[in-house]
C-alpha cells in the first residue's frame, strides 16, 4: 500500500471513530425538563394604540416643502390613469 493510501485509511478511520463517538453522545442527551412557556396573548395587546388620528391629505408630500419632490410628484401624477381610465384598458 502506498503512503498516501495509509494516510487517507487513517484519515478516514479517525473521522469515521469521531463520527461515531459523537452519535453515542448524542444519544445521551436527555430531553427532561424542557417544556414549553407558550402564553395565549390577548388579541388588543398586539394592536398598536389607537391615539388621534392621522390626517393624510391628498397632497402629503408637499408639508416636507421640497420642491424637487413636488414637482416629481406633479409628474407621475400627470401621467398616471385614474381609475376611470385603467377600468376601460382592463
Amino acid at each position: 500500500m502506498k503512503p498516501i493510501h495509509r494516510f487517507v485509511t487513517a484519515i478516514t478511520l479517525i473521522a469515521a471513530t469521531a463520527c461515531a463517538a459523537l452519535m453515542m453522545l448524542a444519544g445521551c442527551a436527555s430531553s427532561g425538563g424542557i417544556a414549553p412557556h407558550a402564553q395565549k396573548l390577548d388579541v388588543a395587546a398586539l394592536l398598536p394604540d389607537a391615539g388621534a388620528p392621522v390626517d393624510v391629505s391628498d397632497n402629503w408630500w408637499k408639508a416636507l416643502d421640497d420642491e424637487r419632490l413636488n414637482a416629481l410628484m406633479d409628474r407621475a401624477l400627470a401621467a398616471s390613469p385614474t381609475l376611470a381610465v385603467a377600468r376601460t384598458r382592463i
